[in-house]
């Protein structure tokens, strides 16, 4: 899935649960992972890792 944030693109990917990426940065892109009880979620930016946090809580928060 692709999100719009003002001029920033958030590019989330789903995983099966118990896979795991680290959070970290790859090619000046910030990366922010999270679980749920069905799936690993991978968010992938040029915003600060942050900005991918409070991404991670809306989304969350919004597939409940």
């Amino acid at each position: 899935m692709v999100y719009q944030h003002a001029a920033h693109t958030i590019s989330l990917i789903s995983l099966q649960q118990g896979q795991s990426v680290p959070d970290g940065v790859v090619a000046s892109y910030n990366m922010r992972s999270w679980s749920d009880h069905e799936f690993t979620y991978v968010a992938v930016s040029d915003l600060p890792i942050e900005k991918l946090a409070s991404f991670e809580h809306a989304f969350t928060a919004a597939t409940r």
